[in-house]
């Protein structure tokens, strides 16, 4: 791998401290320091070229170095990456099959409670009427089936395995989506506080100019 060396930077670093300070003490307040302020940004630029032209080689060499290494390191551990792709997906199909028959025998015998509930309803009903009490037959077809709740316990699964929940979506219709989740199309209204200026109008927005300063530092 080729030798990272860095630059000397006394001379740079010493220029920016004192450009610094002078910086923070100028007041613009008239032709003439606005002037010595342009020219001060200037001068920092051209020290800003000379920091990144000092430090080019040693970046270069890093970034070569950094490329090797990463190589040697996913060249290592990538056959396990694919190990664990090949698998995870897997295990989770294999979860959730046995999710989906746990879920499936837990409706089916809620059905045969519920079922069986109707039937112990019905023969109080019969009971009910062979004794000639219309009133409680009228009450007891009324109310509503409560079975008892049916619970299957999951499947188990091998202590150092956890199925993680991560819930999606996908978009059935979107004329349906509520106001609060639609985002707001930013680049189409920067695009039209570029092209439209002062004149833009978009209801709930308002356009500004935000202004920025620009110094030739060129010539």
């Amino acid at each position: 791998m080729e030798a990272i060396t860095l630059p000397d930077t006394t001379a740079i670093e010493a220029s920016s401290h004192s450009l610094l300070e002078v910086a923070k003490a100028l007041v613009v307040s008239n032709s003439e320091q606005e002037q010595r302020a342009a020219g001060m940004i200037v001068s920092a630029t051209r020290y800003i070229k000379e920091a990144v032209d000092a430090f080019t080689p040693a970046k270069s060499a890093a970034n070569t170095a950094h490329k090797e290494i990463c190589a040697l390191e996913n060249g290592l551990s990538n056959p396990f990456k694919q190990v664990i792709a090949v698998l995870q997906p897997k295990l989770l199909d294999y979860q959730q099959e046995q999710e989906r028959q746990r879920q499936a025998k837990e409706a089916e015998l809620r059905e045969a409670a519920r079922r069986q509930e109707e039937e112990r309803r019905l023969q109080q009903a019969m009971e009910a009427e062979r004794q000639g009490k219309t009133a409680a037959v009228e009450e007891l077809l009324a109310m509503p089936i409560e079975a008892p709740p049916v619970i299957v316990p999951k499947a188990p699964t091998p202590a150092n395995v956890t199925r993680l929940e991560k819930w999606t979506y996908r978009i059935d219709d979107e004329t349906l989506i509520p106001r609060k989740y639609l985002i707001v199309d930013a680049r189409a209204l920067a695009a039209t506080a570029r092209t439209q200026k002062s004149k833009a109008s978009v209801p709930g927005v308002k356009f500004f100019d935000e202004g920025t300063i620009r110094v030739n530092t060129k010539g």
